[in-house]
């Protein structure tokens, strides 16, 4: 049975928070009692739910913290609490969580996943972003084989989140619903791992992209911000450009320059310097890094973008798309900043 308490490290060993396109997801806290209880004492909030009475007291969410923290310490159940990464001091977007459950029948526990969406952040798709963080988190990170939900056939929404994660109908279920003082009738779906990371990789392709960081003779690193009309317009990036099929990233880059900047740069003076690995919404990025001092012509931006020589000590005072950001220490380091 995996272990749900075997991520807790520090350092380069830290997981939480989990990110994702919106949210931060950190492991729940005692501090979180009264936010939660606050969001879910709420008749439309505890309806299709087996564990959480109505009215909500605080000495209930206190009581829950408590034995969920126990249970968490054990490697018996993760719950993790969402918030807006634009709004990170504003009440939680919701919880999302992974315990171990067994049924009489059961020849071993089972892994299942629960979450709740505050009501105020229904209808824009926070519990499939939730509870897909945490599946691949289960999956990668914690060796978990096979993930089991469980909800009312009435709860529509939580109907349409499971089949989102790309989860099967397994059959029907009895399950105890302590808040309501008896049993009731749920759908069982689940997702193996395995079908889990194939659709991963069928949602979120692989692109590959090259990019350079031009060093002129006083130290400085050349950034480009996106023009509007590309996404993540406004950013600042190193310039470069999609690999075309079946490209190296020295020879894209050496293109990418001479298209964006009517620069040309030789082979021999690019030096690879570290690359970044993220995962967008609709692909996963691949980005090697090049390091170059030298190139001939004069630099002239050819696509309409504003451009910036910066101090290593300052690229973070511009806003990067996620991708590039974890390359600034590798660059810092190389150049003593």
């Amino acid at each position: 049975m995996p272990d749900l308490a075997a991520a807790s490290g520090e350092g380069c060993a830290r997981v939480y928070p989990l990110t994702t396109d919106r949210l931060t997801l950190e492991r729940l806290t005692p501090a979180e009692a009264e936010a939660i209880r606050a969001l879910v004492d709420d008749p439309a909030m505890v309806r299709f739910t087996a564990n959480i009475p109505h009215p909500y007291a605080p000495e209930t969410a206190v009581a829950w913290v408590e034995q969920t923290l126990a249970r968490m310490a054990e490697g018996k159940e993760l719950v993790l609490v969402a918030r807006r990464r634009d709004h990170p001091q504003a009440p939680p977007v919701g919880c999302v969580g992974l315990l171990t459950e067994r049924d009489p029948d059961d020849a071993a526990p089972r892994i299942e996943i629960g979450y709740w969406v505050a009501r105020a952040h229904w209808g824009q798709g926070y519990a499939v972003e939730m509870a897909r963080a945490l599946i691949g988190h289960a999956v990668r990170d914690l060796g978990v084989g096979f993930v089991e939900a469980r909800l009312m056939a009435e709860n529509r929404a939580s109907l349409t989140v499971v089949q989102r994660l790309g989860m099967t109908y397994l059959g029907p279920a009895r399950v105890a619903a302590p808040a309501r003082g008896t049993t009731i009738e749920s759908l069982r779906y689940g997702l193996s791992a395995e079908a889990f990371l194939a659709a991963e990789r069928a949602r979120r392709p692989l692109v590959m992209v090259a990019a350079g960081a031009l060093i002129d003779d006083d130290g400085r690193v050349l950034l480009c911000r996106r023009p509007p009309g590309k996404s993540m317009a406004g950013l600042w990036e190193f310039p470069g450009g999609k690999l075309d099929p079946g490209e190296p990233p020295e020879e894209a880059l050496i293109r990418e320059l001479a298209e964006e900047l009517a620069i040309k740069v030789l082979p021999g003076c690019l030096a690879p310097i570290g690359f970044a690995s993220h995962a967008y919404p609709t692909f996963h990025l691949m980005m090697p890094l090049f390091a170059c001092r030298r190139w001939r012509g004069t630099l002239a931006p050819q696509e309409g973008q504003e451009i910036a020589w910066v101090r290593p000590q300052r690229l973070r005072d511009y806003p990067m798309p996620p991708a590039d950001e974890p390359l600034i220490p590798a660059l810092q380091d190389l150049l003593g900043a």
